[in-house]
C-alpha cells in the first residue's frame, strides 16, 4: 500500500543507491503501473472517475478532494482481507 503507484521500482526499495528515486515515485509519480508488475499494489495519489482495478494493482483515489466536480466526489476503500470495494458518495 503507497500513496502513489510504487510498483515499478520496487525493486529499488532496500537499495541504498536508488532510495531518493523509490521515495520520489512513491510520493509523487502520475504513471499508471506496468501491465507486468511483480507485486499488487494499491495506490491513490490519481483521481479515477471509478476504482481501477488490475490484476496487479487497485487505484482507490476516486477524487473525494474534487467534490462533485468532473465526476469525482467518492471516497473508495478496498478490503485486502475480502477484496470488497467500498465507495461513499459526497452530498455536498
Amino acid at each position: 500500500v503507497s500513496h502513489a503507484n510504487v510498483a515499478d521500482v520496487w525493486h529499488f526499495r532496500e537499495d541504498d543507491k536508488n532510495q531518493r528515486t523509490f521515495r520520489e515515485y512513491a510520493l509523487w509519480t502520475r504513471k499508471e503501473p506496468r501491465k507486468d508488475c511483480t507485486i499488487f499494489n494499491i495506490f491513490g495519489h490519481c483521481a479515477v472517475e471509478r476504482i481501477d482495478t488490475s490484476q496487479h494493482y487497485i487505484n482507490v483515489d476516486t477524487g473525494c478532494t474534487y467534490g462533485l466536480e468532473k465526476g469525482f466526489g467518492e471516497l473508495s476503500a478496498y478490503c485486502v482481507q475480502t477484496g470488497e470495494i467500498v465507495c461513499v458518495k459526497r452530498i455536498r
